[in-house]
């Protein structure tokens, strides 16, 4: 019964994180340029990094 259990708990954890990954990837991709302009200016090393990754998609999805 308590592996039944861990099994559970162990599943929805992986989905929760699983979840939270993929809001992730979809928050990135719709940015849009006015909002990636505020950032630069508010934020400009992260801006700079945010897009460095949307300028190279394949290898951002291929890491989540």
């Amino acid at each position: 019964m308590i592996t039944l259990l861990l099994l559970v708990g162990l599943l929805l954890l992986l989905l929760v994180g699983s979840a939270f990954f993929s809001s992730s990837e979809v928050s990135y991709f719709f940015l849009n340029p006015l909002q990636i302009r505020r950032m630069k200016e508010l934020y400009p090393v992260k801006a700079k990094r945010v897009e460095r990754i949307l300028s190279e998609p394949t290898s951002f999805l291929s890491s989540i």
